[in-house]
């Protein structure tokens, strides 16, 4: 581990505390990460660990993390080799053939060119990718009053507008997402409709932005 977050570090904090580590390198090209955790036990403690590899020219890497419990199970079943090197390459080259061929099952682009294919199906897999599962409670302003109220905490598996820049729920965006969603695959649609369903409250309203 090249840095760890300080603990106590929240979440919203760590871009800064990491650029805060950054030093530039004696020759000027490379910033480099100083150790925040002076301890495993620090390190234990933190919310982010971050491993710092500078390397020159063309070079490949595999990086294979699993908590500690699992490393003896996983050796002793010859998995972690399926996880790594070749056999990991092999792996995906198999995933990527099986998902064109469904997306084409699906859409039917054929008759597309192949950069309005490829370009269809980076946007599917980013849409796909951008699925995950919420919990909590929303900061909501109830009718005639500016003052905000938080909801009773809720579940929400929902797509998002943007991992980098909007991750979060949004109704009228992910009206959007089931068209797509719902063709790709009905069950993982309706799983998704049912929880934003799921938050309608008494007056059928369901607030459009899950913050």
């Amino acid at each position: 581990v090249t840095w760890a977050a300080p603990k106590g570090t929240p979440i919203v904090g760590i871009k800064d505390a990491l650029i805060k580590g950054l030093r530039a390198t004696s020759d000027g090209q490379h910033a480099t990460l100083l150790q925040e955790a002076s301890t495993e036990a620090d390190a234990a403690a933190s919310p982010v660990l971050v491993a710092q590899i500078v390397v020159q020219g063309d070079f490949e890497v595999d990086f294979v993390f699993e908590g500690s419990s699992a490393v003896a199970a996983l050796k002793a079943e010859g998995a972690m080799a399926e996880m790594s090197g070749v056999r990991l390459s092999e792996q995906l080259d198999t995933a990527s053939t099986t998902f064109r061929k469904r997306f084409e099952d699906t859409f039917g682009l054929k008759g597309k060119g192949a950069d309005q294919i490829e370009f269809a199906q980076a946007a599917m897999s980013a849409l796909l990718g951008g699925l995950g599962f919420f919990y909590g409670s929303s900061k909501v302003k109830e009718s005639g009053s500016d003052d905000l109220q938080k909801t009773p905490p809720s579940p929400l598996f929902t797509a998002v507008p943007s991992r980098s820049f909007f991750p979060r729920g949004f109704l009228w965006d992910e009206g959007f997402h089931q068209l797509l969603v719902g063709r790709w695959d009905p069950g993982l649609s309706r799983d998704v409709i049912a929880h934003w369903f799921g938050l309608m409250r008494d007056d059928g309203w369901i607030p459009r932005e899950q913050i």
